[in-house]
């Protein structure tokens, strides 16, 4: 049973390390050298999952707008799933609007009674944060019921793995329940970009919704983010910016997700409850500009790259196997920085036994800079070493008969032993004297 025991608790080393290859490389502590207006900031590569920096990221803050983020990605999978084409005209139901009336909401002039292409209310929603696009949406896909469509975002956020989010409408607007946080926001963007549909929304500066049954002429809307045009954004106008999403709150705090690409590699921002929108840009614009010029993106081990080597045992024709890394290790570093400068820590199985199959995870290399991990990569076999059976069956005994239990066991049975063979003796001695009385006395 030891045996069996110690054969999953093995195992359970195997998965661990396993588990730990799908998971983000721990983040090195980078430092920005100026101010932010944003009370919460969650910037993150997209290549590498280093997160650059982080301020009040797991903080609650109502989400405004970026809630469209989750009503746009639930739509798409939802028309994906049920063979639902976006080119589907959705006549826009009366009673939306009434919880509308008298608030100022940001529009895309959707109108009661309109009909408009599912596509069409998807870049109204994402380019210009209309409400009721978000609410339209939301009663196509609830059936009727937009309280069935909030009950489908909020599964979603918890599939995709925020812990800190709810949702009580698909639009944003301010409701005491409704919130989310900057660490979540970056969760849910990340997911919804694997979606190239998404994607194209969300990164588009504008675009022509065509004529309807109410409007007789095409119409345009513009992206939020100023970032993405020059002539809107004037300062904070960035080329390398794309979308995502703003969001406004009736206080007139804002907030931000967007994404920058520049020299091949990706960054993810999320900032909430800036004072107003410039303050938001602003913010953007100078975590843009810093990670894009103090970092650059390194390949610092490639895949198959010889890293280590562990002894082996159960095997009569080799003693040990090297270990490469299973794949290229990419690292967001301060430019300048030599490679040689970083620290290998190899973390390594306990115990290495035939049979090895090429490719059996083995250990695991972080590779830290200072005191931080900017990067991890899995270990594996590079070759495939066989299992001696006759070796293999002298393990198995050994480790059966010097395990505590048996040796316990073993030790009370000679114990017992001892005992039998001296009662025996002693039984036998008795026998001996009663005969020689008898022999003597007669008795």
């Amino acid at each position: 049973m030891k045996f069996v025991k110690k054969f999953f608790a093995f195992l359970l080393c195997v998965c661990i390390l396993f588990v730990s290859s799908v998971q983000p490389a721990a983040a090195a502590s980078y430092k920005i050298n100026f101010s932010l207006n944003s009370e919460a900031v969650y910037f993150v590569n997209l290549d590498t999952q280093t997160v650059m920096y982080e301020q009040n990221a797991n903080a609650q803050f109502s989400p405004g707008a970026l809630v469209d983020i989750m009503t746009a990605i639930v739509t798409l999978e939802y028309c994906e799933a049920n063979g639902i084409s976006l080119e589907t005209t959705v006549t826009a139901p009366s009673y939306i609007y009434d919880e509308f009336d008298g608030l100022g909401v940001t529009t895309a002039d959707v109108r009661r009674g309109e009909e408009v292409r599912i596509i069409d209310l998807l870049y109204g929603l994402m380019l210009q944060s209309a409400c009721e696009a978000a609410s339209i949406l939301a009663d196509y896909i609830g059936n009727g019921q937009i309280s069935t469509f909030v009950g489908m975002m909020n599964a979603k956020a918890k599939e995709i793995g925020t812990t800190n989010t709810y949702f009580t409408n698909p639009h944003g607007l301010t409701d005491p329940k409704q919130v989310t946080t900057a660490y979540d926001m970056a969760l849910i963007t990340q997911y919804a970009i694997k979606n190239e549909q998404f994607t194209q929304i969300a990164t588009t500066v504008s675009y022509q919704m065509p004529a309807t049954n109410i409007h007789s002429e095409p119409r345009y809307v513009i992206h939020s983010n100023y970032m993405l045009s020059s002539v809107r954004g004037g300062e904070y106008y960035y080329k390398p910016a794309k979308g995502i999403k703003t969001g406004a709150l009736a206080d007139g705090s804002r907030s931000l997700v967007s994404m920058a690409e520049s020299d091949g590699y990706r960054y993810l921002l999320v900032t909430i409850s800036a004072p107003d929108r410039n303050a938001s840009f602003a913010d953007a614009l100078r975590m843009y500009q810093w990670a894009f010029s103090s970092f650059s993106l390194e390949t610092i081990v490639k895949a198959g790259e010889t890293v280590d080597e562990i002894p082996v045992t159960l095997s009569s024709k080799q003693d040990y196997v090297h270990l490469i890394a299973k794949e290229d290790v990419m690292a967001i570093l301060p430019k300048g920085t030599d490679a040689s400068a970083l620290k290998r820590v190899i973390k390594l199985v306990d115990d290495a036994r035939a049979p090895i199959e090429k490719g059996d995870l083995l250990g695991r290399m972080e590779l830290k800079l200072a005191d931080d991990v900017v990067a991890s990569v899995d270990l594996v076999a590079s070759e495939t070493v066989s299992r001696n059976i006759f070796l293999y069956m002298g393990d198995v005994l050994w480790r059966f008969f010097t395990q505590p239990l048996i040796l316990v066991l073993c030790v009370l049975l000679g114990l017992l032993l001892v005992v039998l063979f001296s009662w025996i003796a002693q039984m036998r001695k008795n026998r001996r004297r009663r005969a020689e009385r008898v022999r003597k006395f007669g008795k």
